[in-house]
């Protein structure tokens, strides 16, 4: 069972969602629990399934979090030991279906059909702890489209990135998805795994957040501190980090009206629900940049 959790996600998809440009629940918002009673009445994210159903005898894999210092939730997918073996967490986004058969294959089903072929790079925001650091979690991204003659579903390439070990705080990475080798896929999987497929080890946890195929904002360097405004556009919340903490910062509308002010932390998050759709100025210490509203 060591390995075949991910390998797992490579083989046998099957999708039944809308095709879709964005992400659904990408910044991990909402939570869906389980059904069940207690001790199983463990929670996944909305829109994505997790592999919480297979480890839930010795615990949920993955779970809700909030990182210091910030007001929204992100995800944390953590590698288990089960009966002595480095399980690591599994997210993928869409539906599946995990069946440990009595050869000890994992059939999955799952994912979302594709229609977004303008995108090239997937992004998104996270930390991994490791208690080995030459552990790395991962970020995969599959595509793949349904072969009618044959009946079984083909891969059209992807891309997948390594994620190392991170000090504090939330960190940028990207997936290279413009390498689909032929054929127009129809489907695309998102899977994120808190241990690395070659060697699984024990004790990684992975905190992702704000999974899209919308560029990070970079603004103007504080402090020779590159700083990112996330998402952009902006649904509920914009997060700003790779800032240094205390200085004021301040939401302004286009005419320079101040709406929000605050200060800022390690990850700093500002809640942007209650603002009417629009263009916004988010001025730090000086440093200005703006976001969208939508």
């Amino acid at each position: 069972m060591k390995k075949t959790l991910l390998i797992a996600s490579f083989v046998a998809l099957s999708f039944s969602v809308s095709a879709q440009d964005t992400i659904t629940n990408r910044g991990f918002e909402r939570w869906t629990p389980s059904g069940k009673p207690a001790p199983f009445d463990w929670q996944e994210p909305e829109a994505w399934t997790s592999s919480n159903g297979l480890t839930e005898f010795i615990g949920a894999a993955v779970t809700k979090t909030q990182y210091p210092n910030t007001i929204s939730n992100q995800v944390k997918i953590k590698t288990l030991n089960v009966f002595g073996n480095a399980v690591p967490g599994l997210l993928i986004n869409g539906d599946f279906t995990l069946n440990v058969s009595d050869t000890g294959t994992l059939p999955l089903l799952g994912g979302v059909p594709w229609s977004a072929g303008n995108k090239t790079i997937l992004y998104g925001l996270y930390n991994f702890t490791a208690t080995d650091t030459t552990d790395s979690a991962m970020a995969i991204v599959m595509f793949k489209h349904y072969d009618n003659f044959n009946n079984v579903p083909v891969a059209d390439a992807g891309g997948s990135t390594l994620l190392p070990p991170t000090g504090p705080g939330m960190f940028p990475f990207t997936v290279d998805i413009s390498q689909i080798t032929f054929n127009t896929p129809d489907s695309m999987v998102i899977t994120l795994v808190s241990s690395k497929e070659d060697n699984f080890k024990m004790g990684g946890e992975l905190t992702v957040d704000f999974v899209s195929f919308d560029q990070p904002l970079a603004v103007k360097p504080i402090a020779n501190t590159n700083i990112t405004v996330y998402p952009n556009p902006a649904t509920n919340l914009v997060s700003v980090w790779g800032v240094e903490s205390g200085l004021p910062y301040n939401v302004l509308d286009i005419t320079g009206k101040q709406l929000i002010s605050g200060t800022t932390t390690s990850y700093t998050s500002i809640d942007v629900d209650h603002l009417d759709n629009g263009c916004y100025i988010i001025n730090i210490n000086g440093a200005t940049t703006r976001f969208i509203k939508e």
